[in-house]
């Protein structure tokens, strides 16, 4: 990962105003006013129109993921690692900012595979940690694609929040940990809704919570390995992207895709 999100995050609404200018309390000291240049009208944003009826957040932009994607069940494990990167970087922006990068974060990332973003670092020390923990890696020297994280914090195709970048790293070494000691990234998220998607009813995305029992769990359980950007309502959000939960509306058709029965079915 919901609240109805305009344009925005099918998820919950994690829109944190970011703090400008002076300090809480502060008076900002006047400056001489310029002449405003005459503001263009933005084009309205195009709609889509194919008669089928979708969630209220999925605009234009968001249409081709809200239908492919979300809410659908995900057990690969560079996938997952791929949402939970992802998420975290989404803390704050808004989910159109995230998917406008996505491709961005792909190149810049590896293709989102845990074993070589756990190389990337300030310098070779993270590279012989590397090896101790995957003693199969090249010995003699990184892959090409190992990249610094002043390299990243200067690419423009990525969320430049040095934390952000620094926990996708952080995040990626213990996948691999997770994948030693329980067999797959899989296998461990989705112990944690004992296999199967938990299937809701909801009507209004306005019903939606900002997180359930199941991601509380699993957030400090995953705070405990150390994952960063990770808190309950992320972890939701997160849950809702790979299929753990199914929180289409009952009227969307994605709906019964995802396993849910239709709006007018009879609930167990």
């Amino acid at each position: 990962m919901v609240s109805t999100r305009s344009m925005v995050r099918p998820a919950n609404v994690r829109l944190a105003a970011a703090t400008r200018g002076t300090s809480e309390g502060e008076e900002e000291p006047a400056k001489k006013k310029k002449p405003r240049s005459p503001r263009k009208k933005s084009e309205p944003e195009p709609v889509v129109d194919d008669g089928l009826h979708r969630c209220p957040w999925a605009g234009y932009e968001e249409v081709d993921y809200h239908d492919k994607e979300w809410g659908r069940p995900v057990y690969d494990d560079v996938k997952l690692f791929e949402f939970i990167t992802l998420e975290g970087a989404q803390a704050g922006l808004s989910w159109r900012t995230i998917l406008r990068k996505r491709e961005n974060y792909r190149e810049a990332f590896a293709g989102f595979d845990p074993c070589v973003v756990a190389q990337f670092g300030p310098d070779k020390v993270i590279w012989l940690h590397s090896l101790r923990m995957h003693p199969t890696l090249d010995v003699l020297s990184p892959p090409g694609n190992v990249r610094q994280v002043e390299e990243l914090m200067q690419d423009s195709g990525v969320i430049r929040h040095r934390g952000k970048i620094e926990s996708t790293i952080t995040n990626a070494r213990l996948v691999l940990e997770i994948q030693k000691e329980h067999g797959s990234l899989s296998n461990y998220i989705w112990s944690f809704v004992d296999g199967k998607p938990i299937i809701n009813r909801f009507k209004f995305m306005g019903d939606v919570p900002l997180a359930s029992e199941e991601a509380k769990v699993m957030a400090k359980e995953m705070k405990k390995k150390g994952f960063k950007f990770f808190g309950p309502t992320i972890a939701y959000a997160f849950m809702q992207a790979v299929g753990m939960v199914n929180d289409h509306t009952v009227d969307c058709f994605c709906y019964t895709e995802c396993g849910g029965k239709p709006e007018h079915a009879t609930a167990p």
